[in-house]
């Protein structure tokens, strides 16, 4: 057997005498990640002496370069051993040619062509994909007039503000493959992606003496004008994604400044003369806020026997404020109004308490016993469902008796209507 270890022969051959043969390659498609070793192997038989097999790569760019023949084999690569081609022409008249790479790169990828020379109509072709990890993520923010600053690692944190809009971007980028990551974003455990705009860019940079290098980025941009309450001190995570190696993150902490937000856990209360009653809702600030009780549409509350103000403290930027009213008399009975307020703006919530009798029934809040047929209106949809609910629930009574109970509630309900 006949071996030589081509590095860079000059040695020029002629063509063979016209003999027909195949050439194949061990493999027809190649997946590798990025810094593995790599064999391929390509067999062309009926080979002569002075046969040339040639190897070449077209890239994701449409560029072809030579990458060896059994003549010549350039010096495509920065480090003359990161790629050794191996010729071997056998007794039987075929050749192989082996391709040992050592570290694989991204700009490796493409598809490698094994030719005999004179008759690239007969080559044959192998798919080699590399598979390159994500180079860097990072968080930027960007302001509407498209000035774009990064996040420093050293900061770990974005402060949105109500009512000043700003883009919040995460880019990702993979150095030596034009193949973009798959990114996500969350907020703590929330995946909140849909809320981004996905863009993709890719470069290529040629080189005569050598391969192209090839660079991609995915950006996913969000301009926030109503920054969510619910952020204020989550953790926001942009995670990138290359198949077959770990995940690349970026953390930031999220500050968000925003007007108070109040939620009430009741618009009506009820309560009778004497009574004492809690009006309580809850205030979203996470930059402080003054809390202010009004009634009657204006007039503001102060501390007295009869009126105490509570707060608690719920989670940061959030508490529980409480209106305590104590030995209730008529004039008590009114539309309460809890305002909040703060550098970024002002909310506030409107509550009713309505009178009851000694009895326990619901008289109308701003009207005193007077009513209004509109409330007494529904009502009657209370009395209908009373009159269903008695046939239904026992539909073993005599029919007599039954319509005699629908009779009574007819009537209970005419005199209801007919009251001042």
């Amino acid at each position: 057997m006949y071996s030589v270890l081509l590095i860079a022969s000059t040695a020029v051959f002629c063509c063979n005498d016209g003999a027909l043969g195949i050439v194949h390659w061990d493999r027809q498609d190649v997946r590798v990640l990025q810094g593995d070793d790599l064999m391929l192997t390509c067999t062309a038989t009926d080979m002569g002496f002075l046969d040339v097999v040639r190897i070449s790569r077209k890239d994701a760019s449409g560029s072809e370069m030579t990458l060896a023949d059994n003549r010549n084999i350039k010096p495509q690569f920065s480090s003359s051993t990161r790629l050794k081609v191996h010729y071997t022409l056998h007794h039987n008249g075929s050749a192989t040619s082996v391709l040992q790479y050592t570290g694989v790169r991204g700009e490796d990828a493409g598809i490698v062509r094994c030719y005999r020379l004179g008759d690239e109509s007969r080559s044959e072709s192998v798919n080699l994909t590399v598979l390159v990890p994500v180079e860097s993520v990072r968080f930027s923010t960007m302001s509407m007039d498209g000035i774009e600053q990064a996040v420093e690692e050293e900061e770990r944190e974005i402060i949105l503000v109500d009512g000043v809009p700003l883009g919040l971007a995460c880019t990702a980028e993979v150095n030596g493959s034009l193949d973009s990551p798959a990114v996500t974003v969350s907020v703590d455990t929330e995946d909140v992606s849909h809320l981004f705009v996905s863009t993709e860019q890719s470069r290529i940079i040629r080189s005569d003496e050598g391969p192209s290098y090839f660079f991609s980025e995915k950006k996913l941009r969000y301009d926030i004008h109503k920054p969510d309450p619910e952020w204020n001190d989550a953790e926001l995570t942009c995670t990138a994604r290359q198949t077959g190696f770990p995940d690349v993150t970026a953390k930031v902490t999220l500050r968000v400044q925003h007007r108070p937000l109040i939620v009430c856990l009741k618009a009506d209360e009820y309560a009778k003369v004497g009574d004492s009653v809690t009006l309580t809702c809850q205030v979203l600030s996470n930059s402080g806020s003054t809390i202010v009780w009004t009634r009657n549409s204006g007039e503001r509350l102060t501390e007295d026997s009869s009126t105490l103000f509570t707060e608690k403290v719920i989670k940061a930027g959030a508490r529980q404020v409480s209106l305590n009213l104590f030995a209730l008399n008529e004039s008590h009975f009114t539309t309460y109004t809890i305002t909040a307020i703060n550098d970024h703006g002002q909310d506030e919530y409107d509550i009713r308490l309505h009178q009851l009798t000694p009895s326990g029934v619901r008289e109308d809040a701003l009207g005193g016993n007077k009513g209004n047929r509109q409330n007494k209106q529904k009502d009657a949809k209370y009395f209908i469902a009373q009159s269903e609910a008695i046939q239904n629930r026992d539909p073993g009574r005599s029919q007599g008796s039954t319509l005699s109970s629908i009779a009574m509630w007819i009537i209970s309900f005419a005199c209801f209507l007919s009251s001042p």
